[in-house]
């Protein structure tokens, strides 16, 4: 990315704004700066800055309001719907980027008004991977072996999605592949 790209993203964001945000390992509370852009949210110590202090990836998340979190009225949390760790990072103490190992993420808004604001448009912002589904989907059909195409693979050629066809193609002919030494 060039300076002007990053200046795009932190300075024209979807949103942006003071949030509390919960610590993983230790489960303290802290205010940093969000930044909301790109299908990403950005956080920051503070609003000087121009290098994120952590980035979340607004993929294969989900975002939903929690009822009080440790004595936070208007918390909310980005979580995976399948238990899985998020592919966030953030930058350790020393300035080293290192991958999270978050399976959610706890922020707290001023008010109410505020937390649906920004749950509002993370959700608009959240996109699927549909290449995991598409994956999950073909491994299910190769292990039962049926012959029948599958809802992803439909998917995929009414969407003409020119990579989806060609995984699943790829993906077909591993299955007929593997079939033939049986």
């Amino acid at each position: 990315e060039t300076y002007d790209d990053l200046m795009y993203t932190f300075f024209s964001p979807e949103r942006e704004g003071w949030l509390l945000k919960q610590g993983g390992s230790w489960k303290t509370w802290k205010r940093r700066w969000f930044v909301l852009n790109d299908r990403c949210l950005y956080y920051f110590q503070h609003t000087a800055e121009n290098v994120p202090k952590g980035i979340i990836p607004l993929e294969n998340v989900r975002v939903r309001a929690v009822e009080d979190v440790h004595g936070k009225e208007w918390a909310f949390e980005i979580y995976s719907e399948r238990n899985e760790i998020i592919k966030g990072c953030k930058t350790d103490s020393s300035g080293t980027v290192v991958q999270g190992n978050h399976k959610y993420y706890r922020m707290c808004a001023a008010n109410e008004e505020d937390r649906d604001e920004w749950i509002e448009a993370i959700q608009d912002s959240i996109r699927d991977n549909p290449f995991h589904k598409i994956i999950a989907e073909k491994k299910a059909n190769i292990r039962r072996r049926s012959g029948g195409s599958s809802s992803a693979t439909a998917a995929a050629n009414r969407n003409n999605n020119p990579a989806a066809k060609l995984l699943n193609t790829s993906l077909e002919k591993s299955r007929n592949f593997d079939s033939s030494d049986e």
